[in-house]
C-alpha cells in the first residue's frame, strides 16, 4: 500500500548514516543520492547566457523541522529550494535548504561570503567560466564581495542590493531621494574599482528608491519608460538607466508563458477544467428545455417500474425506466 512506501523505499544505506552529534552529519542523507542524480540529469541541458539564482518553495502539508514559512511566496509553507534557472524557467540545478545548522561546503580557493553568498558560489560551480554568462539575483544574495568574485571567475552579475551592503558608497540616501523636489526618474551612478574589477552601483527613483549593483552594465545609455502620474491623471515618460532595463528584461522573460491571473487563493481557478466549468455555468443549459405544453401534457412522462433492476435510460420519448 502507498502508506507503507516510506518504510520500504530507500535511496541510501541507513547503516552509513552518521549520528546527529557528528560534525559531518547530513540532515538530507536519506535523499542525497536522489538529489545528486536529479542534478546530474538537469545539468546535461545546455545553459543559456542569462541565468537566475533564487529560492523556490516545494509545497507540502507534512510536519518537518526543515519546513519553512515564506509569506511572500505563492506557496507559503514547504521546503525551500535554491535553484539556478534559465530565463525560460528550466532549473539546471537545485539545492534543498536544510536549516541554519547545515554546512557551507566551501571548497579550497573559494571565499567565505556568508550564508547567502556561499549559496550562490556553490550553485554557480556548474556555470562555465569566461564565456560571458550573466547571473541575476535579488538583494538577499547581492554584495560587493560576491559580484567581484564572480567577475574574477569570468561570470557577469546583476542584482538589486541592500544599502547597508554598500559601505563607503556616496549614493543619495532614501530620505534625500524621496523628497518632492527630486523628480521621479532621477538616477545616480557610482563606479569603483574593487580588486581591479569595475563595479557599478546605481540608485533610481521610481515609486521608491531602487538600488542595483552590476559588473557588466551601468546607467548609460539611459532610455525612457512610462509611469502613471497621479497629479496629471495620465502616463508620462521618465528617464530610466540601462541597468534597470536589463533587470526588467530578465523579469519579463521569466514571466513569459505564465497565466495572466496570478491569484492562487482557494481552489485552483487557473486549471483547464475549472475554466470549462465556469464557461458552462454562464452559457445556459446544455440541452434546450421542452416547451411548456409538452411538459404539462401528462403523456409519456410517467416512470415505468420493472421486475428487475436495470440501468437508468432516458429515450427520446422522455420516458424514464427504473
Amino acid at each position: 500500500m502507498s502508506c507503507n512506501t516510506p518504510s520500504t523505499l530507500h535511496f541510501a544505506d541507513d547503516t552509513l548514516c552518521l549520528p546527529k552529534d557528528h560534525p559531518d552529519y547530513d540532515r538530507l542523507f536519506k535523499i542525497r543520492p536522489l538529489e545528486e542524480t536529479l542534478n546530474c540529469q538537469f545539468g546535461k541541458v545546455p545553459l543559456d547566457q542569462r541565468l537566475s539564482i533564487d529560492e523556490q518553495m516545494c509545497a507540502t502539508k507534512m510536519s518537518h523541522y526543515i519546513k519553512q514559512y515564506m509569506p511572500n511566496k505563492p506557496h507559503k509553507w514547504g521546503f525551500k529550494l535554491y535553484l539556478i534557472c534559465s530565463l525560460q524557467g528550466y532549473a539546471h540545478r537545485f539545492e534543498v535548504y536544510s536549516g541554519g545548522g547545515s554546512k557551507n561546503n566551501i571548497l579550497p580557493g573559494e571565499p567565505d561570503l556568508g550564508k547567502s553568498g556561499n549559496t550562490v558560489v556553490r550553485i554557480a560551480r556548474m556555470v562555465p567560466r569566461n564565456v560571458n554568462h550573466i547571473i541575476y539575483f535579488d538583494n538577499f544574495y547581492t554584495s560587493v564581495p560576491l559580484v567581484t568574485y564572480l567577475a574574477k571567475e569570468g561570470i557577469f552579475s546583476l542584482g538589486t542590493v541592500r544599502v547597508n551592503r554598500l559601505r563607503n558608497c556616496k549614493l543619495p540616501e532614501k530620505n534625500t531621494i524621496m523628497k518632492k523636489n527630486v523628480p521621479r526618474g532621477f538616477y545616480e551612478e557610482n563606479v569603483a574599482a574593487v580588486d581591479d574589477i569595475d563595479v557599478s552601483a546605481v540608485v533610481w527613483k521610481d515609486n521608491k528608491p531602487v538600488n542595483l549593483l552590476s559588473t557588466y552594465v551601468g546607467a548609460e545609455p539611459a532610455t525612457t519608460v512610462t509611469r502613471f502620474d497621479k497629479s496629471k491623471k495620465e502616463r508620462v515618460a521618465i528617464p530610466c538607466p540601462k541597468v534597470i532595463k536589463e533587470l526588467e528584461l530578465a523579469e519579463t522573460l521569466c514571466k513569459l508563458g505564465l497565466p495572466a491571473n496570478g491569484a492562487k487563493r482557494g481552489r485552483p481557478s487557473g486549471s483547464t477544467i475549472q475554466r470549462e466549468l465556469v464557461m458552462k455555468k454562464f452559457c445556459g443549459p446544455a440541452q434546450a428545455i421542452p416547451l411548456k405544453d409538452v411538459r404539462l401534457d401528462q403523456t409519456c412522462h410517467w416512470a415505468v417500474w420493472l421486475d428487475k433492476a436495470a440501468e437508468v435510460q432516458i429515450p427520446e420519448m422522455f420516458r424514464l425506466y427504473i
